[in-house]
């Protein structure tokens, strides 16, 4: 190690002969960079039954009629529950892509889900999902939604917003339920109860339900089996 003695003589040199000490550099200038990153807190999302929502065996008469006014049958509604942990408090929002978006069937005032999170009932095509195709008949769609009652963020209740990239890019409340757009264009997060900004959380609890309704067997075919092929991936963002 250089003695402080050493030190001192060094610096007592240049000092002493400054200007041939500059002279001996050839640039007069010098360029500093300064550099280094932050990144947010590492994220996983986890659901539950391992992402699966299984309708089991269903009889086919199931699809024999649908109820007055609607042309579809409505199936049981069935909740997954997603788990997102973070290894420090960060604000993050789930959006979700429809893998089989081109075989939704077209809803209407005559083709809905019917009563979807227990509200109202669902008639926009642009806010479904699919749920596959037998032979060239689209089997049907069904709807995605954060339920708000046993939501929580650190184990604290918690009320659902949303926010869509594509239309005002703004915080909206969803106190009946944040419902999935199949695009990845609306984010849905939790917020403190009664507040529309997102919360940083280190642990958060969301179910979802799955509202699904199905065409009958006439479109169908009254002797094909009909496999439910819904598919949706669910992404992370931070905010």
């Amino acid at each position: 190690m250089m003695s402080y003695k050493g030190k001192f003589s060094a610096l007592g040199l240049c000092l002493a002969a400054t200007l041939a000490c500059a002279n001996v550099n050839a640039a007069t200038t010098a360029t500093m960079t300064v550099s280094g990153s932050f990144i947010p807190a590492a994220c996983n999302a986890e659901l539950s039954n391992s992402g699966a929502v299984d309708y089991g065996t269903m009889n086919h008469s199931m699809l024999e009629t649908a109820s007055s006014g609607n042309t579809l049958v409505q199936l049981n509604h069935k909740k997954i529950t997603l788990t997102v942990n973070c290894d420090a408090a960060t604000t993050i929002g789930v959006i979700a892509q429809d893998n089989r978006s081109a075989s939704k069937v077209a809803l209407s005032s005559t083709t809905f889900i019917d009563d979807y999170i227990g509200k109202s009932d669902l008639s926009t095509t642009g806010a479904v999902f699919g749920l596959g195709t037998v032979g060239s008949a689209k089997i049907g769609a069904y709807a995605l939604t954060a339920v708000p009652e046993d939501s929580s963020a650190d184990g604290e209740a918690v009320s659902i917003i949303i926010k869509d990239t594509d239309s005002g890019n703004v915080w909206k409340s969803a106190d009946a339920g944040g419902l999935f757009y199949p695009d990845g264009t609306r984010i849905v997060t939790v917020a403190e109860k009664g507040k529309i900004a997102p919360l940083a959380f280190t642990e958060m609890v969301m179910p979802l339900e799955i509202a699904p309704a199905v065409q009958t067997k006439g479109v169908l075919g009254a002797s094909s089996e009909v496999v439910l092929d819904g598919n949706a991936t669910l992404s992370l963002v931070y905010l």
